[in-house]
């Protein structure tokens, strides 16, 4: 998978500040569904449009793979959230049922990249209401839902944080660091069984050397 940043656009059973819960699987007919990628839910104008979003339906809510296109606003918003200038997401989603104070079903139709400043905490905004009450108490509308959570820059071919401790582990540690015990060690156990028999050889080979020696030293 290819993209350019990832991130929460929704997450379950947080109360937002008009007393709404997002649900778990409320949004689970949106996964594996790619939407636009927009600016602050502008979406008069394909200028606006800046990529497009892949959604994964997780437990803990819908998180959004999202990529950038070539125009000149889509290279724009990548380099504003490369510095993290930009640092949150928010959805638009219809069709929107509810049991009581429970979102428990919808569909996302844009994920927008948003100001974070905007998003100190999770609510929804601009509900519209368009459904007729149903007999359970379900209501139907569509809203600007934001999470307050802040998006993650590991992109697709990153690698994760302890793989990156053991890099830099080993950047710090040349091979003139390395010691004899160290270097025994990546050696296989049929070279190991060699170099044996070589220590025994030339022990074998240092005291024949010294009884030479001392029988010199007799005569």
């Amino acid at each position: 998978m290819d993209y350019d940043f990832s991130g929460w656009a929704t997450k379950n059973n947080i109360r937002c500040s008009d007393g709404r819960v997002i649900k778990r699987d409320a949004f689970k007919d949106c996964d594996g569904v790619t939407v636009p990628l927009v600016w602050d839910h502008k979406r008069v104008g394909p200028q606006n449009v800046l990529g497009h979003a892949l959604l994964e339906n997780r437990d803990e809510g819908v998180y959004a793979y999202c990529s950038f296109n070539d125009s000149e606003n889509g290279e724009l918003a990548k380099t504003l959230v490369k510095h993290g200038d930009i640092s949150a997401l928010s959805i638009f989603a219809n069709r929107l049922k509810q049991r009581g104070s429970d979102v428990v079903h919808g569909m996302i139709r844009e994920v927008s990249l948003v100001y974070a400043g905007a998003n100190p905490g999770a609510f929804i905004d601009t509900v519209i209401a368009h459904g007729d009450d149903g007999g359970d108490g379900d209501n139907e509308s569509a809203a600007i839902i934001y999470t307050g959570e802040e998006f993650s820059l590991r992109h697709s071919d990153d690698k994760k944080d302890d793989e990156k401790e053991d890099d830099k582990k080993d950047d710090t540690k040349s091979e003139d660091d390395e010691t004899v015990e160290d270097v025994f060690k990546t050696l296989s156990e049929k070279q190991k069984k060699v170099v044996y028999a070589m220590i025994g050889m030339a022990l074998e080979d240092g005291k024949s050397e010294d009884e030479e020696n001392n029988n010199k030293t007799n005569y």
